[in-house]
């Protein structure tokens, strides 16, 4: 069986390792309960998983190892049989700062504008202008974009929120401003939503409180994906959050968790099934451009990868994307585009 050399292993077996134990292992995320140095975004390191150090945080190891014992079992007895299951595409997108230009205030827009002058930056100086001046469309505003894509591809998508009252690493606008307010009403008519909780909600639980109240929603996805096991979840669940999509590493595509389905937390100090239904996710577009520094030709492999061994396995594809990668940002340059043909490489196979 693939990697299972890792664990502990008997040759005269057909499976030569405890299966049940290694999955549990690794789906349980044991390993993030004992201690770590965190990243620079106070997270647990892809580089201390055993994914990362044995090569196979790029597949959904246990869903393979579950295939693998179905063939074992069905070759023992013809009685048994498994219903085929096919991939489920859950394409998913983090509004942390929906506008470039709109809805930030005269005090922000004019500090942004003051920097782009003293850097030079002439162009960006005229497009805040000519969209504060409605003269043009806010380069972050993919939203019709997406929706003609959905319809399309009669994609489900869920759209995750940032409403936090702004921070360091949370620059999203007001929830209260009348643009904020009248996004999530759109989106709302049209697909599911999420609450996407914020970087400095983690450390705060009344944040998190006051947050989540602000939307009618069970879904949610972290921030930076920054959580702690157990503390993160264990807060959400007080909250009544019944899904979380956080499963991923926000530094590194792949699975966190070795699996692409969907599948209940379990508190291991408490050494209880919890309610919270954990949905693993495999590729950001942020991890590709940022951390990874791929091109857009690479990181579209690398999603096609990720698509293609998930549906292998019959999982949940799960991809995290954001407006502003999605729009006309010219550091984005191709990543639109990426995105659209990927769908149709999808829809025309």
């Amino acid at each position: 069986m693939e990697k299972s050399s890792i664990f502990f292993t008997k040759d005269d077996s057909e499976i030569p390792f405890d299966l049940f134990s290694a999955g549990f292992f690794l789906i349980s995320r044991y390993e993030e309960y004992l201690p770590y140095a965190p990243d620079r975004y106070q997270r647990f390191p892809e580089k201390n998983s055993l994914a990362f150090k044995h090569d196979f945080l790029s597949i959904p190891l246990v869903d393979l190892w579950v295939m693998e014992m179905k063939k074992v079992i069905q070759s023992k007895t013809s009685s048994i049989l498994f219903p085929e299951k096919k991939m489920t595409c859950i394409p998913t997108y983090d509004i942390d700062i929906p506008y470039s230009y709109k809805g930030k205030g005269w005090f922000r827009n004019a500090g942004g504008l003051l920097r782009d002058l003293f850097s030079g930056k002439l162009s960006s100086v005229n497009e805040r202008i000519n969209v504060l001046k409605g003269n043009q469309d806010d380069p972050y505003d993919s939203f019709d974009f997406l929706d003609s894509l959905h319809k399309k591809y009669a994609l489900s998508p869920i759209y995750f929120f940032l409403l936090s009252k702004g921070g360091p690493l949370d620059k999203n606008i007001s929830p209260a401003h009348p643009l904020m307010q009248s996004l999530i009403e759109r989106t709302l008519k049209k697909y599911a939503v999420g609450i996407h909780p914020s970087y400095q909600s983690n450390d705060d639980m009344n944040a998190l409180r006051q947050e989540i109240s602000l939307l009618d929603t069970s879904k949610s996805r972290q921030h930076y994906i920054r959580f702690e096991l157990p503390d993160t979840f264990r807060h959400l669940i007080e909250l009544g959050i019944k899904e979380d999509y956080s499963m991923g590493y926000g530094s590194t595509n792949g699975f966190r968790a070795s699996t692409s389905h969907r599948h209940r937390w379990f508190d291991l100090e408490k050494n209880e099934v919890s309610s919270l239904n954990l949905f693993p996710f495999c590729f950001m577009e942020c991890n590709s451009f940022f951390e990874q520094q791929f091109s857009v030709d690479e990181a579209f492999q690398e999603m096609v990868h990720y698509a293609d061994i998930v549906e292998a396995v019959g999982g949940n594809f799960i991809s995290i994307w954001h407006n502003f990668s999605l729009g006309t940002d010219p550091i984005w340059e191709g990543w639109k585009e990426m995105y659209a043909m990927f769908w149709e490489r999808k829809f025309s196979e």
